[in-house]
């Protein structure tokens, strides 16, 4: 595959005053590209820039542009028995194109490419298949979306409420362990065991509050096993369409998991502390209503408003300030946890492709599920906030670039 340049002044004589500049993609047989030399075209003349339509991209920067696509369609060349642009799949051009690039060595230096250059030459062959299926020439890409951009209509998914990159700042670093059960420690001292283990439950589950005011007994069954971790269906105060004076709450069910220390600590309550609150309770009339947490004063079920207000009473950790910022707290405890574990060794220099199906997959699958989001948008803030306030330095600057599209040129 080569970059052929039209001369710029025969071309304009020939009255091609708009696209003199833009270069052509052409075979081993010099025979011209279509699809690739129409992207190209109407990427320079501004055509498909959404966000600033009609804006004319510069010389240098085509050209650029032309040599990254020219090598995407170099290698689905020489790998035409198992792709072809037409129906390559976002992990072909990840595990194929991208690995294949990573492992390459440059012709100029000598070196192996940096991975802010690999970066670019990916997002330009996904860029052109994203096109390429908005044109009615092949079927959607399932792209992993980047972080920190505005709506794009040439991606299959958009970003229309959160500003990752800001909120990534707000989370913060993780608090220590220590400082957790210091605060958890003052909680108890202060408003009782029962908003104590709800609080902890918060952190340790990443549940709403209301979800966790709501929490039948049963979930706990009698026959428990302690010594294991526990699936467990939730729906009362959860998110969803309710009748209106439902006084269950009852929202859309969704499974959860109770670590196994969790599972230990409700069982021991539900049998032990729970019956002493019950029996306070029925001392003040108060109705048990199959609750889980029960007030330590007077036996009433606990309220939402009455674990905010636990949860604020005493001096908090950065990064807990409220037990909204408890369930960023799990979430990011968990994708940390996981992205730097023996199975992925994020501290090495492991490709994109790796790292980036690594995370995906373990936030659509298990953190997404677990919070209850509609959608997969809000929940990406935390992978924006594991490279920005972790110690995983060597990653960080490329991944960076990589999530919140940094402009190439």
């Amino acid at each position: 595959m080569y970059v052929f340049k039209p001369n710029s002044q025969r071309m304009k004589n020939a009255g091609y005053t708009s696209i003199f500049h833009i270069p052509i993609i052409v075979d081993t047989n010099y025979a011209t590209i279509p699809e690739a030399n129409w992207f190209l075209r109407e990427r320079a003349l501004g055509e498909i820039n959404k966000k600033a339509p009609g804006r004319v991209l510069a010389e240098r920067t085509i050209v650029e542009y032309a040599y990254d696509l020219k090598s995407f369609f170099s290698w689905l060349d020489g790998n035409k028995q198992k792709y072809q642009w037409q129906t390559i799949d976002y992990y072909g051009v990840i595990h194929g194109f991208q690995n294949f690039q990573m492992s390459s060595i440059s012709a100029c230096t000598g070196r192996a490419l940096s991975r802010s250059f690999v970066s670019r030459r990916v997002e330009m062959a996904l860029d052109f298949l994203n096109w390429a299926h908005d044109q009615g020439l092949r079927s959607s890409v399932n792209v992993l979306k980047k972080l920190g951009t505005e709506e794009n209509e040439s991606r299959r998914t958009h970003i229309n409420k959160v500003d990752p990159q800001r909120k990534a700042k707000e989370l913060g670093p993780l608090p220590s362990a220590a400082n957790v059960q210091d605060w958890l420690q003052m909680v108890e001292e202060k408003c009782g065991r029962s908003k104590a283990l709800a609080c902890y439950t918060v952190i340790r589950t990443g549940l709403r509050v209301s979800e966790i005011a709501n929490l039948p007994t049963h979930i706990i069954s009698d026959e428990c096993d302690t010594d294991k971790g526990l699936r467990v269906t939730i729906k009362y105060g959860a998110k969803g369409k309710k009748a209106i004076g439902d006084e269950a709450m009852e929202g859309k069910p969704r499974e959860v998991y109770f670590p196994q220390d969790l599972v230990k600590k409700l069982y021991s309550y539900k049998n032990g502390w729970r019956i002493r609150n019950l029996a306070v309770g029925k001392k003040y009339n108060k109705e048990d209503k199959d609750r889980m947490f029960l007030g330590d004063d007077f036996g009433q079920p606990l309220s939402p408003q009455t674990i905010r207000e636990a949860w604020k009473s005493c001096d908090r950790p950065s990064g807990l300030r409220s037990p909204h910022k408890g369930r960023d707290y799990w979430a990011c405890r968990m994708l940390y946890d996981h992205m730097t574990s023996e199975q992925f060794k994020v501290h090495e220099k492991l490709p994109y492709g790796t790292l980036v199906d690594a995370a995906f997959n373990f936030i659509n699958l298990r953190i997404r599920p677990q919070l209850g989001h509609s959608t997969i948008d809000t929940t990406f803030v935390y992978l924006e906030w594991l490279f920005h306030h972790t110690s995983l330095n060597e990653m960080n600057e490329d991944w960076r670039e990589f999530l919140l599209g940094a402009e190439y040129s």
